[in-house]
């Protein structure tokens, strides 16, 4: 079969998917010039026209990895708050660098000596990096995160590619819960590290001033809830002392939330199991009142909760509950918690009703 003769963006675009399924198949030592212009059925100097050299060619692999860890990037799904979009960020990066880790080395570890980045390469990976100073801006505008956004971005960044790096070399352990478990454990440490208290170390990183005697520095101003949540519409003085408390506005299964701050933590900075088994009976409760309106109000008789995940400060905490059954008397209902993409708590409730009672679950 006769090679393809014409020097055109189509045979840079077949020499470009050629080099990247040689980096993929046989590593750095498997890419030459020879293997990629055989495998793009194109001649060697056809390829050296195009490319300009074996370093010309490795520095359009360096582009394209970074435009497709860019778009995974952008597939990533919005989220309620800024410290998960993070998050996410960081797993987008991750099942990026495990499902090509040849290429990711040439991106991140200079396995060519043929090929060393310039600034002006370098500029290829601002469109990943401004993904991470945008979340972490946020973040820190929200009060969610202390410290100079990009810094922060670059710290879950290098958190990110170091991380990546060790599991696809197998350095994170051989079962796949124990890798994820680690994973989870070192954003949830840089994220806790983050959020400490004002101090010297927290000044120097560019937080709040303590307010004067406390040496604790006030609580910041609620962040506004994620989009389609209003205040939550059945206030009780346990819910105003927790909250703000907000519930999704559109119809359907009362779906409930609060962004976790310094009130809501144990001392290890986790949100307290008490908090989530109260949020837990007052949403089933309420889901009860709420799909038979009308109904005599509901008390408690029995609450099942199993905990799942943890969840820290700065995190938005979300509940959804729905009715399984209903009887004359007994009422029955599960819910979900989740941070972020994590379930953190799912509960089971039996209520009873109280025909001419006033009083309400969860209240």
């Amino acid at each position: 079969m006769p090679r393809l003769k014409q020097r055109t963006a189509a045979l840079r675009e077949r020499g470009l998917a050629s080099a990247l399924a040689v980096l993929a198949e046989q590593g750095p030592a498997g890419l030459t010039t020879r293997t990629v212009a055989h495998r793009a059925e194109a001649s060697v100097p056809a390829i050296y026209e195009v490319f300009g050299d074996k370093s010309g060619l490795i520095r359009e692999v360096f582009f394209e990895g970074f435009r497709m860890l860019g778009d995974e990037l952008a597939a990533v799904p919005p989220a309620g708050d800024p410290v998960t979009a993070l998050r996410r960020a960081c797993d987008a990066f991750r099942r990026f660098v495990t499902a090509n880790p040849v290429l990711a080395q040439v991106m991140f570890s200079r396995p060519f000596t043929d090929f060393e980045p310039t600034a002006e390469d370098n500029k290829a990976g601002l469109r990943v990096s401004e993904v991470f100073v945008h979340h972490a801006r946020l973040a820190v505008d929200a009060g969610l995160l202390a410290g100079n956004p990009a810094d922060i971005a670059h710290l879950f960044f290098a958190f990110a590619e170091g991380l990546a790096a060790a599991e696809s070399a197998h350095r994170l352990g051989g079962a796949e819960q124990s890798v994820d478990r680690r994973w989870s454990l070192g954003l949830d440490a840089l994220v806790e590290g983050l959020r400490l208290p004002a101090g010297p170390a927290a000044l120097a990183r560019g937080g709040a001033a303590p307010v004067s005697g406390s040496g604790q520095r006030p609580e910041p101003a609620p962040a506004p809830p994620p989009d389609g949540f209003i205040p939550y519409r059945r206030p009780s003085p346990y819910l105003e002392l927790v909250g703000p408390v907000y519930e999704a506005a559109a119809a359907g299964p009362l779906v409930a939330g609060l962004w976790l701050d310094r009130r809501h933590t144990n001392s290890r900075g986790f949100a307290h199991a008490g908090l989530l088994v109260a949020l837990a009976d007052t949403v089933l409760g309420h889901t009860i009142l709420r799909e038979f309106p009308g109904s005599p109000p509901v008390v408690t008789v029995s609450l099942t909760t199993d905990f799942t995940g943890s969840a820290h400060q700065g995190t938005w905490l979300q509940g959804e509950a729905k009715v399984t059954r209903r009887g004359s008397r007994l009422s029955f209902a599960t819910c979900v918690f989740r941070a972020g993409d994590r379930v953190v708590m799912t509960a089971t409730g039996i209520f009873a009703s109280q025909p001419g009672g006033s009083g309400e679950a969860g209240q």
